[in-house]
């Protein structure tokens, strides 16, 4: 048992020699490596050209400075900062010197190194200019100093500076190209808009003057029916107008449309409104469904504007509706504030049109052979509407199943209301007509 210790002993102590001669010549290795450096920073030093080298043909400004009193400036530093004499950190602003000879005093003091940072700094030419200042402590003389390396970034910034430039005026250019993109597809969709009611009326004229010149009873039959298409398209003509004369106004900088808010019953506008419209709307074997949590509810609105709100939105929900389909409107009181939903179980919005039309002249299908018509004017107005209200508008849709426009309105009450503004309100048929004018079933 003793030879076996004496055997794990000699073992043990075999590998400590051979890790203590390991470490001692990793240490001579050290040790020659940070003599030749030594010798070699020395070398340098005193060698009159490698000193020009290192530091008086640099390209970066050297300074050792104790508490701003310049002891040392190569020439790229006095070229650069121009010293004679003056106190280092007269180059700073005023507002920051207090914050720099904090910062040198706490280099020199808490001997820190490489403190780096980005600063302006005053020139020979009385300019600020944008540095790299990297310093360190350093020992002059046995005295605590500081070393500073400037390195002048102003071309650097007019690099950033025209990149910004160049990535600004990019930006510009494509937008002014999709500005451009837009006015092109207005004016290709206005003029379709224009010209279609146009050749109708044109159409239905001429043939109303053949029917005029072989007079009877069954053409003067005919001609009402070409009376009642002219007048409707008449109407779509002046919602076209109205709509353009409307964006037109709300983008102007004088802000021609004003609200002319009045205190009534928003539920008994609204139910107005649908019962007016219900009409139309069973001409197309649609049923328009009203539900409401109250009976009454008093706040400040435009009434003109609810009315085309509304309209706009239940005309919408009619064009793309199906026969035997249902269109519901809901008012829900919150108190503080009201939510008005209209939903229909038409054809839906593709997920990537649902944002883009409330946009000016935004619209689902910008083809010319579209299966409904419109300028694509209409929820732009409507949302425009809604937020002079101090309100917001959503839309929730599903492809093949239909969608949802839900209204939040703020509830508030107008205390100096005009005695003029207290009209009785009524839904005028003609208002109705225009705004359901792209719909091609109206009544005479």
């Amino acid at each position: 048992m003793c030879s076996v210790f004496i055997l794990v002993a000699w073992i043990l102590g075999y590998y400590v020699n051979i890790e203590a001669e390991n470490n001692k010549k990793k240490d001579e290795t050290l040790n020659t490596l940070s003599n030749e450096k030594k010798e070699m920073e020395s070398l340098l030093l005193n060698n009159k050209i490698c000193y020009d080298m290192l530091f008086e043909n640099s390209l970066n400004s050297i300074i050792v400075h104790t508490n701003g009193e310049v002891i040392y400036a190569n020439a790229s530093a006095t070229k650069l900062l121009g010293l004679k004499g003056e106190n280092f950190y007269n180059h700073y602003l005023s507002k920051v010197n207090k914050d720099i000879k904090k910062k040198y005093s706490s280099i020199s003091h808490n001997k820190l190194v490489k403190i780096t940072s980005e600063e302006s700094i005053l020139n020979c030419d009385g300019e600020f200019i944008p540095v790299i200042n990297t310093s360190s402590f350093f020992t002059y003389k046995g005295k605590p100093s500081v070393l500073t390396f400037l390195r002048d970034i102003t071309s650097e910034k007019k690099v950033e500076s025209l990149q910004e430039d160049i990535e600004k005026n990019l930006k510009l250019l494509n937008e002014s190209r999709e500005f451009n993109n837009l006015i092109m597809d207005f004016f290709t969709n206005m003029s379709h808009e224009l010209k279609t009611p146009v050749n109708v009326i044109y159409s239905a004229v001429q043939t109303v003057n053949v029917y005029f010149e072989n007079y009877n009873l069954e053409n003067m039959k005919k001609c009402k029916l070409y009376f009642k298409t002219m007048k409707q398209n008449c109407l779509r003509l002046i919602r076209i107008i109205n709509n353009f004369l409307d964006v037109t106004k709300l983008n102007s900088d004088s802000g021609f449309i004003r609200m002319k808010k009045r205190n009534g019953n928003i539920v008994n506008i609204i139910e107005e409104i649908i019962q007016s419209v219900a009409s139309y709307v069973n001409d197309k074997d649609i049923t328009l469904i009203f539900d409401t949590n109250v009976e009454e509810k008093i706040m400040g609105f435009d009434h003109d504007m609810m009315e085309r709100i509304m309209l706009n939105l239940i005309s919408n929900a009619l064009k793309y509706s199906h026969s035997k389909g249902n269109i519901y409107v809901e008012f829900i009181d919150k108190q503080t504030i009201v939510n008005v939903k209209v939903r229909d179980e038409g054809d839906g919005i593709p997920k990537d049109k649902l944002n883009f039309i409330f946009e000016r002249f935004g619209k689902v299908d910008n083809t010319l052979s579209r299966k409904c018509e419109g300028t694509g004017i209409g929820l732009y107005l409507v949302k425009s509407f809604v937020e002079m209200h101090g309100g917001k508008i959503s839309v929730s849709s599903v492809e093949g199943q239909g969608s949802e426009f839900i209204i939040e309105l703020p509830v508030e009450l107008i205390k100096n209301e005009e005695e003029e503004d207290k009209i009785l309100f009524k839904t005028n048929i003609e208002k109705i007509q225009i705004e359901f004018s792209d719909i091609y079933s109206l009544q005479s």
